[in-house]
């Protein structure tokens, strides 16, 4: 799915992530979605003291999941535990954050699961909704952690680019494992 452009400003300290520059939609059935929400017992403020990155820090990756969430499960068991996956994820700090409905209204969290990325200095590049395959997952964290979405507007290119240099390498382009 391409990437969509934002042009929200953060309106005060809660709406920090608003600032988005991409995101990626999904679809989580709203009956599902909700169900998750009310299983999330874990209620109270979100803190964007996390977002705030030391000088020369690595980028950050925030992991919103829901108990009970199939799709979070696969994200887990699968997703982020391939090997492209995670010699990405080592480029970043990462953050789990279990949802709560107070989460998903200062997120702005339509979906779970959710990943949200953001560069060294604490701003949000992009976000993805739903559950992506490893593919597009480790292309997506190469994309903030390369800082290539500095050039390069598009995260459809970006990822199309790279398939171009994977097989031009000889490495096999699985878009579905």
């Amino acid at each position: 799915m391409p990437a969509t452009e934002s042009a929200m400003r953060p309106r005060g300290r809660r709406e920090l992530v608003r600032a988005r520059s991409r995101s990626i939609g999904g679809y989580y059935p709203p009956e599902r979605f909700l169900a998750a929400l009310d299983a999330a017992r874990q209620a109270g403020d979100f803190s964007t003291s996390i977002l705030k990155r030391k000088p020369g820090g690595k980028p950050l990756v925030l992991i919103i999941d829901a108990p009970h969430c199939a799709a979070c499960d696969e994200l887990e068991q699968v997703t982020l535990k391939h090997d492209a996956v995670r010699a990405q994820l080592a480029k970043f700090d990462i953050e789990r954050l279990p949802l709560s409905a107070d989460r998903a209204r200062a997120l702005e969290v339509g979906y779970v699961p959710t990943l949200v990325l953001f560069d060294a200095g604490g701003r949000e590049v992009l976000r993805m909704e739903a559950y992506f395959r490893p593919f597009h997952v480790a292309g997506s964290l190469e994309y903030v952690s390369s800082g290539a979405y500095r050039s390069e507007p598009s995260l459809q290119r970006f990822l199309q680019a790279r398939a171009e240099r994977m097989r031009r390498e000889g490495a096999a382009v699985d878009l579905w494992n």
